[in-house]
């Protein structure tokens, strides 16, 4: 995984459009099919923003799936997201690049990696939202690149994919002890499409997590 700062991180994303990197024709960014039955269109729509809710869980279980098929991730603006989930699920670090400090504002820096990177994480620690005028400049570049876009803490108007998420169970701890082995995720995706699809389901993560719920040890989550 590289780390590196924004102008940087910039110019990198630049330097491997440069170089010619093929160019992707693809509607959306493919998923394995535990994931992409969490969406509509079976995958997140390239070139096109995602509004995800801050779930750490759900984003690394992507950037995994990502990587591990050999694509190209930038996460910008994240500075405590645990990579080290990403090896857990078996993704590949090596084809992360994180821009932990962008700067006052991450979004230039993530519309430049859109035209070099498979998918670019966004993300604002503190709520943000776009006015039509604000988000025209960036979405336009999101549009000419080639990456789904993920924006988590980011509003714009009428995103492709608006993705809900929450943790509801944690295996493996229980009263005195006790290591996580696994974790439920509720995924509530609804898309921009003219039927507004809108798909709910139960991700389960973690090797240790029973495949059917289960009455043996778990504690439901609290938001």
């Amino acid at each position: 995984m590289a780390v590196m700062g924004a102008a940087v991180g910039a110019d990198m994303a630049a330097a491997r459009l440069d170089r010619g990197a093929p160019e992707r024709f693809f509607d959306v960014v493919q998923l394995p099919e535990r994931l992409a039955r969490c969406f509509p269109g079976g995958g997140l729509p390239r070139k096109a923003v995602s509004q995800v809710s801050d779930c750490a869980t759900l984003v690394i279980e992507i950037i995994s799936a990502v990587t591990e098929q050999g694509g190209y991730v930038a996460v910008v603006g994240w500075a405590d997201l645990l990579f080290a989930g990403v090896v857990d699920s078996g993704g590949d670090v090596s084809k992360i690049v994180s821009v932990p400090d962008p700067g006052i504002d991450a979004l230039p820096i993530a519309a430049v990696f859109a035209e070099g990177m498979d998918m670019v994480v966004c993300r604002s620690a503190a709520p943000r939202r776009l006015t039509p005028t604000n988000s025209r400049p960036f979405l336009a570049k999101v549009r000419q690149g080639s990456a789904a876009m993920l924006l988590v803490g980011i509003s714009v108007p009428s995103p492709a994919l608006t993705v809900s998420a929450q943790v509801t169970k944690i295996y493996g701890l229980h009263r005195g002890g006790g290591r996580i082995r696994g974790l439920d995720v509720e995924v509530e995706a609804v898309s921009k499409s003219a039927d507004h699809q809108r798909i709910r389901t139960l991700l389960r993560c973690g090797e240790a997590a029973p495949m059917e719920p289960s009455p043996g040890p778990g504690l439901q989550a609290v938001s």
